[in-house]
């Protein structure tokens, strides 16, 4: 009967020590896939925060071109309308406002926009 108790023991403190040493190596693993994964997750989030600087960089860049755009096209409105307003006024002009003008220097008046 003892040597059965010490055999059961025996075996009870076997499976306790192979439970632990299993323990300890997973355990360990699974310290090196978090560090893994804590190190891909800090790249990724390196990779982000750049990418988002860029894109706001982008984004500031794209509103003053916009900017730059809508006020080239109020000068061009604003030329448009002189130019047209002197073209208005030539071809109403009387013909008596009328005079000798070298044909190049009238082909050059009438082609301006």
């Amino acid at each position: 009967m003892l040597r059965a108790l010490t055999t059961a023991l025996a075996v009870a403190v076997a499976l306790l020590i192979a439970t632990l040493l299993y323990h300890a190596w997973r355990t360990g693993q699974l310290q090196h896939l978090l560090q893994t994964s804590l190190s891909e997750r800090s790249q990724w989030q390196q990779l982000a925060t750049a990418e988002k600087a860029r894109a706001d960089r982008l984004a500031k860049q794209q509103q003053a071109a916009n900017a730059a755009v809508q006020t080239l096209q109020a000068e061009l409105a604003n030329t448009d309308a002189r130019y047209r307003s002197l073209q208005q006024r030539i071809a109403n002009a009387p013909a008596s406002d009328n005079g000798a003008v070298a044909p190049v220097l009238r082909q050059a008046l009438e082609g301006l926009p």
